[in-house]
């Protein structure tokens, strides 16, 4: 791809989330009907309206993203950043108010130099001009990684693990983070931006896990 860091080749090979449910993103097997939602968000849908997320969170994208998580690689970030935007720009077709990132809390941001979630919304902020405001969401306690846990722990981990600094305006928003893997941290601010009166929420993340 000109102009992305990679070539045709490597680009193809990516694990590119195409058959995915519309709702959450999870992937889904290839005999799953177009369009069709998964078992969970047909059960109980989530509190978020919508979940992009272009690649499947396997292979060479996890350490991809790793390095961009942990070990300071905002390069690897710009280049999984470029992905999301043009998958964005293919698939959305009204853009919200407002960019949030899912915040980190402070001793996580000190310790990391950077919140990967603000770099990839700066990004796409650039890219389509929607503002993003990066105090507004606050983790008010440090919680234990997600990846960590399983599905009733992570709920429970990230329950009133988050606050406004302020009021919000914005009818509709979208979070941005870098993975989704059982979607409870995008749930929860969801909820509580809903309650602020936000009516629409759309999820924006480089890579859903299956």
């Amino acid at each position: 791809m000109p102009g992305r860091g990679i070539c045709q080749g490597c680009f193809d090979d990516l694990p590119w989330n195409r058959h995915a449910c519309p709702r959450c993103a999870l992937p889904l097997p290839g005999s799953s009907p177009i369009e069709c939602l998964c078992g969970k968000c047909q059960k109980k849908p989530p509190s978020f309206d919508r979940c992009h997320a272009p690649l499947r969170y396997e292979g060479y994208i996890a350490p991809l993203i790793a390095g961009f998580k942990f070990r300071n690689r905002l390069e690897q970030g710009k280049l999984l950043g470029q992905f999301l935007a043009d998958h964005l720009h293919a698939t959305v077709d009204e853009w919200p108010e407002l960019i949030l990132p899912v915040p980190l809390h402070k001793s996580r941001t000190r310790e990391r130099g950077y919140n990967q979630s603000l770099e990839i919304a700066r990004q796409l902020s650039r890219r389509f001009g929607v503002p993003v405001e990066h105090g507004l969401l606050q983790r008010s306690r440090v919680t234990a990684p997600q990846s960590n846990l399983d599905y009733k722990a992570r709920r429970k981990n990230i329950r009133h693990a988050f606050t406004l600094a302020g009021p919000l305006t914005a009818k509709s928003v979208a979070l941005v983070d870098d993975v989704v893997t059982t979607g409870e941290t995008v749930a929860e601010l969801s909820r509580l931006l809903k309650r602020e009166g936000v009516q629409r929420i759309d999820i924006w993340a480089l890579a859903r896990t299956p």
